[in-house]
């Protein structure tokens, strides 16, 4: 099985991005992203979904809770629009909350919905 490290190491040579690239995208130090990589270090909480984000793969992939590396765009797409739908009922909206934050909402709707994660 394949460490988080090898996954993202995998992933920026697939997007050709290198480790600065990614950093600079997750806001850390490219040392760090090296530690990562390397195995040192494992990233936790939002710096590893903000990784998953920018390579755009799933968080649950990254850990090795599943073989499957990215969502699929239309139950993306199905899963956005029900959580809009809901907000809108209570007056809110989505544009307010920021990526990292939607993927948070987004699990916490897929687990209140008993939807397991692809």
């Amino acid at each position: 099985m394949k460490t988080i490290g090898q996954k993202i190491e995998e992933r920026l040579q697939e997007l050709n991005l290198s480790q600065k690239d990614l950093a600079d995208r997750v806001n850390v130090t490219e040392a760090t992203i090296s530690r990562y990589i390397s195995g040192v270090r494992n990233p936790r909480g939002e710096i590893l979904s903000r990784i998953a984000l920018t390579l755009r793969l799933t968080t649950d992939y990254l850990l090795g809770n599943t073989s499957i590396e990215k969502n699929n765009e239309s139950n993306i797409n199905k899963k956005y629009n029900d959580i809009s739908k809901a907000f809108e009922k209570k007056g809110l909206s989505l544009e307010d909350i920021d990526s990292i934050e939607f993927e948070k909402i987004l699990d916490m709707y897929m687990l209140a919905k008993g939807i397991k994660k692809d």
